[in-house]
């Protein structure tokens, strides 16, 4: 292979000091936010949710319910009714169920 001044084979740099300290200080960021996720400092985002079958027949028993009292003005619930399902999921199966995690789902249910 023959290398001519000037072209892409012909000298091997390694990246500039600037690139370094970039992808550095990106590293100790990602590792800084590993940190703090598992000492509990990060913002008040939920996890992910699984909704098994049990669980999604819950939802909707209870959502039903809901909807035979009336707790249903338009096309959604009202926020008690996402409470609701989230209490009754956490103490029927013990997990972390949130009233957003029952709109989100519900909104997922309604779009298949």
């Amino acid at each position: 292979m023959v290398l001519f001044p000037g072209s892409l084979f012909s000298e091997r740099r390694a990246p500039p000091k600037e690139c370094k300290n970039i992808s550095l200080s990106r590293r100790r960021e990602r590792e800084m936010g590993k940190r703090a996720r598992k000492e509990g400092e990060t913002s008040d985002k939920c996890t992910n949710f699984r909704w098994s079958i049990p669980i999604d027949r819950l939802f909707l028993e209870i959502l039903a319910d809901e909807a035979t009292k009336r707790n249903k003005p338009s096309s959604s619930f009202k926020p008690t009714s996402f409470v609701r399902v989230a209490q009754a999921i956490n103490e029927k199966f013990g997990c972390g169920c949130s009233p957003l995690h029952v709109e989100n789902h519900l909104r997922t249910v309604k779009k298949t």
